[in-house]
């Protein structure tokens, strides 16, 4: 017999291939009870995680301690070694079928193991099933969860995607079922609600006039919102203590700053070139590296991956090309999630951090704008709907709409009051907020007429005698 014989032989001898199968029994049982607990208990992901590891490592160190030990009725004894003449009755034999039994036994506990990791591994595609949480006539945006999970905060108003600040009031609902409470009831635009690192204060952006934008707070029990920060948007907490926000410098140039709510041991994070604003951001778990959300000549880019402390420019992550106007981590640090317009449509995508592919996850008619991730990262919530936006005419008659499609926006009328101009959403918009064809309506036959077709307009104007029109 050659030394594999032999060795395999031994694996018999010592019980090894025994053990390696009332572990893999166990740990599977070991598995499936503690996956399901946890799943009903809301555990953590890293529980999960904890255990797995632990399960992991005891297997290697299960099959050594059964090489070198028996149990026996008088206890745990070690393994007798073969004396000389053993080993050469062993050496001597034929290679024979309970030797093949013992290879099949190693091989297939080799198989079992690998099956074991691979079904443990999570899969990199995932089904999602929308639940609904809010069900207004207008829009809920801008998702934010406690940190517990229990509590979600967002903005409800007339808003839309892409937008930097929507004028909207700050709401609240106990999840699953409570009841929305509103939080504030002040004029202007809102963004970016996030709470405290104790779940008590809603913090959230106001904006305060043009290129203006200030950080107030709420209380979860209601009350006067108070301003903590001034020219600061885009609030967000690496710690106890340390908060992201946004800084104008000068006119609309927007940079990130790292410091405390009382805007000590402030320093730079990033700034972009003169014509660019960094919007908000989301520091990862570990505190290493920070996800940031910009524009570009008021054009919404790619999001950003970079060192929290500011010492490289990073890198372009999410998808090619893509309108990124939310970002966030999972509880662990793995993944980078994104709500983007990577095509005319805004979607939630996922990146494995820190390379990986973007990941479109999900589809359909609906767009998806907002991410908040639960803290166990089982779920996440996005606001998802419809664009929809008409013009609508009211005078002496009464109110009647001039609009037919699902989205029209920028109506301006004519000098002599006969007809309106509007811009028509063609459902393409990767260069502005939104992009339209431009669309004449008559008041009184109300005959519509397609001005330039083959042309996409952001803005425009009409002359006074209704001769040229300028656009962009």
């Amino acid at each position: 017999m050659n030394r594999l014989g032999f060795f395999l032989s031994e694996l018999r001898r010592r019980k090894v291939l025994g053990v390696a199968a009332a572990y893999l029994f166990v740990a599977w049982g070991v598995i499936e009870v503690s996956s399901t607990v946890l799943q009903m208990a809301g555990a953590p992901l890293w529980v999960g995680k904890t255990i797995l590891a632990v399960v992991a490592t005891g297997f290697p160190i299960a099959l050594v301690f059964a090489w070198f030990f028996d149990i026996s009725t008088t206890g745990l004894v070690r393994t007798a070694a073969l004396d000389a003449d053993q080993r050469a009755r062993v050496l001597g034999a034929k290679f024979g079928m309970s030797h093949l039994f013992a290879a099949g036994g190693v091989i297939a506990t080799a198989a079992l193991m690998t099956g074991f990791a691979v079904w443990l591994r999570p899969s990199s595609r995932q089904e999602l099933t929308f639940t609904q949480i809010t069900n207004f006539a207008d829009a809920a945006t801008a998702p934010a969860l406690s940190p517990d999970g229990k509590t979600l905060a967002f903005l409800k108003g007339r808003g839309f995607f892409g937008n930097s600040a929507t004028p909207a009031q700050l709401y609240i609902k106990q999840l699953p079922d409570g009841a929305e409470v509103q939080l504030t009831n002040t004029l202007g635009g809102k963004a970016t609600p996030t709470f405290s690192p104790d779940g008590s204060r809603v913090y959230f952006t106001s904006a305060e006039g043009n290129f203006e934008w200030s950080t107030y707070a709420v209380s979860v029990n209601g009350g006067p919102a108070t301003k903590v920060l001034a020219n600061a948007s885009g609030l967000s907490f690496v710690d106890d203590r340390t908060v992201l926000f946004a800084e104008i410098k000068k006119g609309s140039h927007m940079g990130l700053r790292r410091g405390t709510l009382n805007r000590e041991s402030v320093h730079d994070v990033y700034w972009p070139n003169e014509d660019g604003m960094a919007h908000r951001a989301a520091a990862s778990p570990d505190r290493k590296w920070v996800l940031l959300v910009e524009m570009d000549g008021g054009i919404w880019q790619q999001c950003r991956l970079m060192p929290l402390d500011g010492s490289s420019l990073g890198r372009r992550v999410g998808p090619a090309g893509g309108q990124c106007t939310y970002a966030a981590w999972s509880p662990d640090g793995e993944w980078m999630y994104f709500t983007a317009n990577a095509g005319g449509t805004f979607h939630v995508w996922r990146q494995r951090h820190p390379d990986g592919e973007p990941e479109q996850l999900t589809f359909g008619p609906t767009e998806e704008e907002g991410i908040a991730v639960a803290p166990d990262g089982r779920s996440l919530i996005t606001s998802a709907g419809f664009r929809h936006n008409a013009i609508h005419l009211l005078d002496d008659a009464g109110e009647r709409p001039l609009s037919e499609e699902g989205y029209a926006f920028s109506p301006v009328a004519s000098r002599d009051g006969k007809k309106v101009y509007f811009l028509s959403r063609d459902g393409i918009s990767r260069v502005a907020y939104n992009v339209g064809t431009l669309v004449a309506v008559g008041l009184e036959n109300r005959i519509r007429e397609d001005i330039l077709p083959g042309y996409r307009f952001v803005h425009f104007d009409v002359s006074v005698y209704e001769r040229m029109v300028v656009f962009s």
